[in-house]
């Protein structure tokens, strides 16, 4: 359902918003990533407390009170959102045209300039590059979303507040990607189609840390340090045992 749902969702805003707003809008859409992963964290805990209570194992608590909801809400937004802008009706006349010749005229470029066969497309190095870019940026973001409470709790994080401390890293995510998103460099990465730039300097942002992580893995400092970057280095391959 996730792997299908994302995709969705910018193709989605791609009928509705023209290019030199897209980046911005899915930078704030995506921030719900790192938000839910905050709250999700502690909220999450906390409903497995739930475990016995009514006879109910915490996991089915869990489902209960968290998918379901979920569930529910995409039929909602199914039934409710309008395609198009063509079908807003909270849209005026003026607005509603101004938006639908803008995205006819961006389509119309679009088109003329990279073509509208979808084989062409999926074979396009560009895009088969990007695939492969945006699969190593999976691989490290559920990298770090599986094995990141393990590493707090082999720190000597009590249990009860490993979902909290995983919670602080995504929360200092969430408020960057909103300030990211609503910057100049946002604007100017769907409307002077400089995306590869700032792409450029995001990842250079990310290559730090993990480069410093690295270098830790080689000399722990302190013995609680030294147990939670041994886990990670173990989780990594890329640990050289010096204490």
């Amino acid at each position: 359902a996730e792997a299908g749902f994302f995709p969705g969702v910018v193709y989605y805003l791609t009928q509705w918003a023209p290019a030199r707003e897209r980046a911005r809008l899915i930078g704030l859409f995506m921030t719900a990533i790192p938000i839910s992963t905050a709250l999700g964290g502690p909220l999450s805990g906390a409903i497995l407390h739930l475990d016995g209570v009514g006879g109910i194992a915490g996991w089915r608590w869990l489902y209960a009170l968290e998918t379901v909801p979920s569930l529910v809400l995409g039929f909602v937004a199914l039934a409710h959102l309008p395609d198009t802008p063509a079908q807003a009706r909270w849209l005026a006349p003026q607005e509603k045209d101004w938006l639908l010749r803008t995205l006819a005229a961006e389509t119309t470029f679009r088109e003329a300039k990279y073509g509208s066969r979808l084989g062409a497309t999926l074979a396009d190095p560009r895009v088969l590059t990007l695939c492969l870019a945006y699969f190593g940026v999976e691989i490290g973001l559920y990298g770090v979303i599986l094995w990141l409470p393990q590493i707090f709790k082999a720190a000597g994080v009590p249990h009860q507040m490993v979902g909290f401390a995983v919670a602080i890293p995504y929360t200092a995510a969430a408020v960057a990607m909103v300030w990211w998103a609503g910057t100049p460099i946002a604007r100017t990465s769907g409307c002077g189609m400089s995306r590869g730039l700032h792409w450029l300097d995001v990842s250079a942002s990310g290559l730090a840390p993990i480069c410093q992580a690295r270098r830790s893995c080689q000399w722990p400092p302190s013995p609680w340090v030294r147990s939670a970057r041994s886990r990670s280095c173990q989780f990594s391959g890329h640990c050289r045992r010096r204490d």
